[in-house]
Order: structure tokens, then sequence, then C-alpha cells
């Protein structure tokens, strides 16, 4: 489980940048579209039973994960284009990151495994 809770944060960390082909106007408007494309990481394993869930946690790639690959390869090319920061983006995440939500026992549990430890996200 911590495996998939530390390709969670890391997806939402990677999140924190954006593509040029989506528009972000800066660091904080970047950092959100990390934000939101946690909360939809959270809302997909809302819907695994614990069962698929710790499955998927032994899988190298788990496949519910793979389709937010290209969402989070854009904003980490945002954050290039932008200029932004590690230190900024997770700044702004930590900041933010009760707006996050999840129902289902595994959402719960992941969202409860992201907000033990906000400074991680981000990390080195």
């Amino acid at each position: 489980m911590r495996r998939l809770a530390a390709v969670l944060v890391s997806l939402s960390v990677v999140a924190a940048g954006c593509s040029s082909d989506t528009s972000y106007s800066d660091c904080d408007d970047l950092a959100q579209g990390g934000l939101d494309l946690l909360q939809d990481i959270l809302d997909e394993v809302s819907d695994l039973s614990m069962e698929q869930f710790f499955d998927a946690a032994s899988q190298e790639s788990p496949e519910f994960i793979a389709k937010f690959d290209s969402r989070a390869d854009q904003l980490d090319a945002a954050q290039i284009d932008l200029g932004c920061t590690d230190d900024q983006l997770r700044s702004y995440l930590v900041d933010n990151i009760n707006q996050l939500s999840a129902s289902g026992a595994v959402g719960e549990l992941m969202l409860e495994a992201i907000l033990a430890d906000p400074n991680g996200i981000l990390a080195d």
C-alpha cells in the first residue's frame, strides 16, 4: 500500500506542472492542476475494492494509474515552461491539500496517507 501511495503522491507532484497544450497562468494555477489530478486519482481509487487495490499495488505500473500518465507528463512540461520550482509547487499543494476528498474505503485510506505527510509531496 505504501508503494501505491507513493505512486499517487508522485503523480500529484508531477501534476503540479502543466503542459504547453494547457493554459496555466502561473505556478499557483499549475499547482491547482496538480491537486485536480490528484483528486481525479482519488476518485478513481475510491471505486476499487480492497482486493483490487492490493492487486494493483503489487503491479509495476497499476493500470488505473497508467491512464493519468499523459496528464502528469503535461503538468511536468508546464512546470518547465512556467519555470516553477518544486518548492513553489509544494508550498501551494501543502497549503491547499485540504481541498481533497475521497469516498469508499480505498479512497479514504489513500487520502489519509496523503494527509499524514503533505510535506512529502514533491519530495526529492
